[in-house]
C-alpha cells in the first residue's frame, strides 16, 4: 500500500538539521511539509530563516530530546542525519565522535521512537573496496577508522532497535556528498585559494592523487531520502542501501576542477599529491547503486552532473556568478 502524500505525513523529523545535508533536505521539506507536520533538531540554529519549526537540541542529551518533542507525538519518520563526521578524526576529538555517533544515535531512537528510522551510514564501512562497486547486500564491512566503525556500530544498534520494536529502518550509506557548504577536499582547495590568490603555496594533498571516491551531488540524496519516506517498508526487518553515484572519482580529477575554474577567476593553485593517504584512510571506494535505484525508481547522476555540481560549488564559494560562457564540456 503506497504510503501517504508527503505534505499529509503527520510527523517528519531530520536531526542535524542546520548541517549540510540537513540543511538542504530540510530546506526541501519546508517546501513541501505543513508547518505542522515537520521540523528540525540540531544543537545549533539554521544559518539563514526557514520555512519549519527548528528545535534547538542535542542529540546526546536523551532527556533534551524527550522534553523538545513531548508535544508533538510519535513521529512517522526520522532522518537520522547528525553526527561527528570526521573521517580521520584527531584523538582529541574521540570522545566527541562516540558520544555523537553511538550515544546519540541510541537517544534518537529511545527518545523519538518513530516508525522509520532513516539512518544516515557511510561508504567508508566497506574500507578498501576497491574500484569494483561495493554491493550493500554482498561485500563485506571492513572499516579502517573508528567513525567507519562508529557508522557500523550506528547501525547494527538501528538493526536491534528495529527488531525489538517492530519498526522500519532503512540504512543509507553515504558516498562523498557534494554542494554548497559541503565538506572535505573542496573546502579545503577553495580556502587554499582565497588564502593564496595568488598561487605559490602549494596545497598538500594526499596518495599520488588517486584516492577514489563516489561523489554525488546533495540534490540527489534529498530526492532519494525523500523517496524512501514515502515508501511503506516492512516492519523489523532493515534495508542497506548505498547512496551515491556508482562512478569513481580520484581526488586529482576533483583538484582539477577546481583549478579550472579558480582559474577562470583569475586565481592560480598550487597542488601537491606527495602525503600518503591518513591511517585508516580507504584508497578506492565506489558504490553500486543498482539496488537503490531497483527500490525507488531514481536513477544516479551521470559524470557530466557531478562535474558540474563541483564547479557549480565552487564558484559560488568564491563569490563569483556563473559566467555566461561557463560549459562542464571545459572541464
Amino acid at each position: 500500500m503506497p504510503a501517504p502524500e508527503l505534505h499529509r505525513t503527520p510527523s517528519w523529523i531530520v536531526t542535524g538539521s542546520s548541517g549540510f545535508i540537513g540543511t538542504h533536505l530540510s530546506n526541501r521539506l519546508g517546501d513541501v511539509c505543513s508547518a505542522d507536520s515537520f521540523y528540525g533538531i540540531d544543537k545549533e540554529k539554521p544559518e539563514s530563516p526557514v520555512r519549519y519549526r527548528h528545535v534547538q537540541a542535542d542529540i546526546r542529551c536523551l532527556d533534551s530530546l524527550r522534553d523538545s518533542t513531548s508535544q508533538s507525538g510519535q513521529p512517522d519518520v526520522v532522518f537520522h542525519l547528525a553526527a561527528s563526521a570526521e573521517v580521520l578524526t584527531p584523538w582529541a576529538q574521540v570522545p566527541a565522535l562516540l558520544s555523537s555517533n553511538l550515544e546519540g544515535t541510541y537517544n534518537v531512537l529511545e527518545g523519538l521512537d518513530p516508525r522509520l528510522m532513516i539512518f544516515a551510514s557511510s561508504s567508508s564501512v566497506y574500507g578498501n573496496a576497491g574500484l569494483r562497486p561495493a554491493d550493500p547486500q554482498r561485500s563485506a564491512l571492513q572499516p579502517l577508522c573508528l567513525y567507519a566503525i562508529s557508522k557500523m556500530s550506528g547501525e547494527m544498534m538501528v538493526r536491534d532497535w528495529a527488531r525489538e520494536s517492530n519498526r522500519s529502518a532503512v540504512i543509507f550509506r553515504f558516498g562523498n556528498v557534494v554542494g554548497s557548504k559541503c565538506r572535505g577536499l573542496i573546502p579545503y582547495l577553495i580556502n587554499h585559494v582565497q588564502r593564496y590568490p595568488e598561487g605559490g603555496v602549494v596545497a598538500r594533498l594526499r596518495g599520488n592523487g588517486r584516492l577514489v571516491r563516489d561523489y554525488v551531488p546533495v540534490d540527489y540524496v534529498v530526492r532519494v531520502l525523500t523517496a524512501a519516506a514515502r515508501i511503506d517498508w516492512p516492519a523489523q526487518p532493515d534495508v542497506a542501501l548505498n547512496l551515491g553515484s556508482g562512478l569513481a572519482m580520484t581526488n586529482r580529477d576533483v583538484t582539477e576542477i577546481v583549478q579550472q575554474i579558480a582559474r577562470e577567476q583569475g586565481f592560480r593553485l598550487d597542488v601537491s599529491f606527495d602525503d600518503p593517504p591518513g591511517h585508516g584512510e580507504a584508497n578506492e571506494i565506489v558504490l553500486d547503486m543498482e539496488e537503490t535505484v531497483k527500490l525507488l525508481g531514481i536513477a544516479p547522476p551521470g559524470a557530466a552532473e557531478i562535474r558540474r555540481v563541483i564547479a557549480e560549488t565552487v564558484l559560488k564559494a568564491l563569490h563569483y556568478a556563473q559566467p555566461a560562457s561557463f560549459s562542464t564540456a571545459h572541464i
